[in-house]
């Protein structure tokens, strides 16, 4: 399939990518032997592509017996704030989502901190970020995150799993549209 700079189909593209990830996030909360505490930050709940919905945790969380919360710097969420500056104690999450929120946060460094302090040990956090990919709303939008960038924020506390789109078949630096990444606290 052939696709125009920045098409419908990019976007099309965009969310199937993050519902990749977001299924993974899915797939480990439904397996999952123990009660968690699983934080969204800017949880993105409906796509203009219904087969693309990232709603599933949300509706199926608490009734399998999880603590499922959200947070975002305003809306219908269960905490109001930034990741920047968050209000939650130390290592209190074992799952963090954060989809699409990274290039919207002006203060990465602290950000990342943030999500380092209030993962517990052996948690795991579920992110993706556009890269070859327009400025976007919520406006502004900061921050295109390559796997160097990745590394260099995150691989002093985290094991990281990088996945881009479209796959990097050649063995060659690629520009890809996004990049999803699984984090595990050390």
């Amino acid at each position: 399939m052939e696709q125009t700079f920045f098409s419908q189909d990019d976007f099309y593209l965009l969310r199937r990518h993050i519902k990749e990830v977001y299924d993974k996030a899915s797939f480990y909360i439904k397996n999952c032997d123990h009660k968690l505490n699983i934080l969204e930050v800017g949880p993105c709940r409906k796509s203009h592509f219904p087969e693309l919905n990232v709603d599933w945790i949300e509706k199926n969380s608490k009734l399998i017996g999880h603590n499922y919360k959200t947070f975002d710097i305003c809306g219908d969420v269960d905490y109001v704030g930034t990741i920047e500056k968050c209000i939650f104690e130390d290592e209190s999450y074992d799952i963090v989502i954060l989809l699409s929120v990274l290039e919207h946060v002006e203060d990465i460094f602290s950000a990342v901190k943030e999500i380092t302090r209030i993962t517990k040990r052996g948690g795991k956090v579920f992110l993706q970020t556009p890269f070859m990919f327009k400025i976007h709303g919520p406006i502004p939008d900061y921050w295109r995150l390559s796997e160097y960038a990745y590394t260099s924020l995150f691989s002093k506390n985290f094991e990281i799993e990088l996945n881009t789109y479209p796959k990097n078949n050649f063995g060659k630096n690629s520009f890809p549209l996004s990049y999803n990444a699984i984090l595990t606290k050390k």
